[in-house]
């Protein structure tokens, strides 16, 4: 089975040892994502909404390479590794609205 590999700008990946997204057969599997830009910069610091934005971006453009799309997704996972408390919250609506409103 063929398998499709995905890779971003930064040096995370080769540094932990992960690909952005793959591919195999029909399946594709998207790497937890972090709020960075191309320099591996954190984009919107202290704005939860900003940087939830931004990993909808990434996950979005490693689908669109392996011939798939955010309408696509039948499961997603949330975790806010930085945020605490009052901010997680406010990325939900980013995050639904990106997916289509789909559950």
């Amino acid at each position: 089975m063929e398998r499709l590999q995905v890779s971003d700008a930064t040096a995370y990946e080769a540094i932990a040892g992960y690909s952005r997204a793959v591919r195999v057969g029909p399946h594709v599997y998207v790497a937890g994502t972090a709020a960075l830009d191309d320099d591996g910069d954190v984009v919107g610091p202290g704005n939860p909404s900003a940087q939830a934005a931004r990993c909808m971006e990434r996950i979005e453009e490693a689908l669109v390479t392996v011939g798939a799309s955010l309408q696509d997704v039948v499961r997603s996972c949330r975790t806010w590794c930085a945020a605490a408390g009052r901010g997680a919250h406010a990325r939900l609506p980013d995050r639904s609205q990106r997916l289509g409103g789909r559950r």
